[in-house]
């Protein structure tokens, strides 16, 4: 049957297809056999190269998935209030957090801490580490270990250490007297003393336990400043890396540039010991230590390619060939390295080649006589479908902004290109009620949405239209409708910019948030920059809407960063992305605390400290927002500074406002101290530079007050909020 539309004619497939098999029912099977055979071996190569990446991007998650916990870890307990504290002859006040994180954590084997003047508290699990605890002389029921170094006033240094069982009790205990480990000379103390961030050191061979691992390490400050530290033990990489061999026959390791050895199927080879006479040294073994000609080969591919990664290779090992992939690593640790992966090629290619010989001395005769027919049927059929394919192609990698442009006179493939074009509209339509990041997930990564969250830190973003009730009835219906379009399409045009997801508009209040679906490192700088768009954004729209005569939509904006479970969350016919938990509450009601300071975007403690040096922000004061059971600091952000970069130059904040910002912190910390009536002499003065402000205003009356009645012994400058 032949379909017409708009005078061309379609030709159904089937048609086409019966006529092609019957004018080659007869040569046509050598002619497909050896095709296949071409394109089977193509394919073989293919999802050789498939499986050698999913190995290599499965190596990586795992990687990623065991450091940048301990990255986390480091950075959270080097901001404790308890870490520059010493550890008595009992215990020390973050040991019951230690055993905690340890048994949350089995990547991780110990979290410790030096100090400068040489002191050291370690605590470190003995699970399944059956080799450190007979390097250690553990008794045998032991399954923690702590440790803990002290220095006499004489100068001399002494070692408590500690063997305790699976309910942390008492088994044994050692004094070591003039011990010689001194954490400031390990490789732990000595990368990180010299920087503020997380540092990540060389593989090294563990003092105690004799194992080969890696340290992740932060400074700290205090009366006497130090480093803490956790070690990541190689041995669960070793044996993530055995399971990831495609067959006995192939191999896989991480490795440096240089041919050091970072990682291995088997653990106890990426240490070599030697002896000289009596003594014993065990050293980090690497690649030529192995004697394994494969692995040695797959090095000097590397090398031959300037070492550099890359995706395939074909070499020979003693008359075998197999193929190489070498990958990059994560570099965002500070560590360059490379996972090597060789496999055989027989593995891929060896059936089809065997099936694929038979086949062509069958079918040489007919290949010679009917070539011309099958190329042509094959650019016939071949032509139309490789559109679609890179139509799909476009499709999956989330390239929507061309339309669906087949041509063909195949009915069927017609109206698969009219399909897909009906579904790259849906697509890109579907982008605007949920994130746009979210749905490119879906297509490009072959997610399947799911019921459920993950707990993750968000710099959430709450903005919120003040007297609103006030100005809905001012308007018509139809006046309201267009004025909240328009103001949610430019605040809500700006947040996506920043890289913001959208998470709701409840009534003319905008929920949104940072740092998911996709990992964004500086989410809480990008937040804040977004707030201050957002502010120039509403400003010259309520200008606008002055001209026009039409009442503005002043707007307050609150910040917050913390964690919390965002995911897919409702029922299994209808969910919604979004984030919950006690963070996104506590971000609504910084936003609500503007009302009662006369600021446009207040900001929590936890936001300012994520959002480094780019941003001013100005101390407002502690609350209890409504519902929440501890105090927070709240600042208003104000501006930026030069470190904000290009795009930020226009919220850079001027000499008199830095000024204005400096008198103000200083009459805040009077204000703090109980020294109210040099606070109130420095607020009224700053009331009288900006009359209009109601925050100076606020603390002026407040300093006044307590200079006259002075609050009571344990009044730290907090007010509890009982309203939103």
């Amino acid at each position: 049957m032949k379909a017409k539309r708009h005078g061309t004619i379609f030709i159904p497939l089937y048609i086409n297809i019966m006529t092609i098999f019957f004018l080659l029912i007869i040569g046509a099977t050598g002619t497909v056999i050896a095709y296949n055979y071409h394109m089977n071996s193509k394919t073989a190569l293919l999802a050789a190269d498939q499986l050698l990446s999913q190995v290599a991007d499965s190596v990586m998650e795992r990687t990623e998935a065991v450091f940048q916990p301990a990255f986390m870890t480091v950075d959270t307990y080097s901001w404790s209030m308890d870490v520059e504290e010493k550890a008595t002859l009992l215990t020390h006040p973050l040991a019951p957090m230690f055993f905690r994180t340890l048994n949350q954590n089995p990547n991780f084997t110990s979290l410790y801490m030096g100090f400068a003047d040489g002191d050291y508290f370690l605590v470190s699990s003995l699970k399944g580490r059956d080799s450190a605890r007979q390097a250690m002389d553990a008794p045998a029921e032991s399954m923690w270990y702590t440790l803990a170094i002290h220095h006499r006033a004489d100068g001399s240094r002494y070692a408590l250490r500690k063997f305790l069982n699976a309910d942390y009790a008492l088994i044994d205990s050692r004094l070591e007297n003039d011990t010689g480990y001194d954490p400031r000379k390990r490789p732990w103390y000595t990368g990180a003393v010299r920087t503020e961030k997380p540092v990540l050191s060389d593989i090294y061979i563990y003092s105690f336990s004799k194992e080969p691992g890696i340290s992740v390490s932060q400074r700290f400050d205090g009366d006497v400043e130090g480093v803490f530290a956790l070690d990541i033990s190689l041995s669960n990489i070793s044996k993530f890396l055995a399971r990831q061999r495609i067959s006995p026959e192939s191999r896989i390791m991480i490795f440096g540039a240089d041919g050091q050895l970072f990682a291995h199927p088997e653990a106890g080879r990426m240490v070599k010991v030697s002896k000289e006479g009596e003594t014993q040294t065990m050293d980090l073994a690497d690649i030529e230590d192995l004697d394994d000609p494969i692995l040695d080969r797959v090095y000097s591919a590397f090398a031959e390619a300037g070492k550099t990664s890359f995706p395939r290779k074909m070499v020979k090992v003693q008359g075998v060939k197999y193929l190489v992939h070498v990958a990059d690593m994560p570099r965002e640790y500070g560590k360059i390295s490379y996972l090597g992966l060789a496999v055989p090629m027989a593995e891929f290619t060896g059936p089809i080649a065997r099936a694929g010989k038979q086949s062509i001395q069958l079918s040489l005769l007919v290949l010679a006589a009917f070539s011309p027919l099958v190329a042509w049927a094959s650019r016939r059929i071949t032509k139309p479908l490789n559109q679609i394919m890179d139509e799909v192609a476009h499709i999956r990698q989330f390239h929507l902004e061309n339309p669906v442009r087949i041509g063909t006179r195949i009915t069927e493939i017609h109206k698969l290109g009219r399909a897909m074009e009906t579904m790259r509209v849906a697509l890109k339509s579907f982008g605007r009620y949920i994130p746009n990041a979210l749905v490119k997930n879906i297509i490009t990564k072959n997610l399947k949405p799911e019921l459920g969250g993950d707990r993750q830190e968000l710099t959430l973003f709450f903005s919120d239209i003040a007297d609103f009730t006030t100005l809905s009835e001012s308007l018509s219906p139809e006046e309201l409708t267009g004025s909240v379009t328009e103001y949610f399409d430019r605040v809500g045009s700006v947040i996506l910019a920043a890289g913001g997801t959208i998470d709701k508009y409840i009534g003319d209040a905008v929920m949104s948030f940072w740092n998911a679906p996709q990992s964004q490192p500086d989410h809480a700088a990008q937040a804040c920059l977004a707030a201050l768009m957002c502010r120039e954004a509403v400003h010259a729209f309520n200008d606008q809407r002055q001209r026009q005569g039409l009442p503005v939509m002043n707007t307050r904006f609150g910040l917050h960063t913390g964690d919390a479970v965002v995911g897919n969350i409702g029922s299994s016919d209808r969910m919604n992305y979004t984030a919950m938990g006690a963070s996104v509450n506590l971000a609504s009601r910084i936003e609500g605390l503007n009302k009662h300071y006369g600021t446009e975007i207040l900001a929590s403690q936890d936001t300012v400290k994520r959002a480094g040096g780019a941003f001013l922000f100005r101390p407002v004061g502690r609350a209890v927002p409504k519902g929440a059971t501890r105090s927070i600091g709240v600042f208003e952000l104000v501006g930026t500074t030069p470190e904000a970069g290009e795009n930020a130059e226009r919220f850079l904040v001027d000499g008199s406002a830095a000024a204005f910002l400096k008198q103000w912190k200083k009459a805040y910390d009077l204000y703090l101290s109980r020294q109210f009536d040099e606070a109130a002499a420095l607020f009224e003065r700053l009331a009288g530079e900006r009359p209009r402000e109601q925050l100076a205003a606020m603390y002026l009356e407040s300093a006044r007050a307590f200079a006259a009645e002075p609050p009571p012994r344990d009044w730290q400058g907090v007010k509890v909020f009982k309203t939103k």
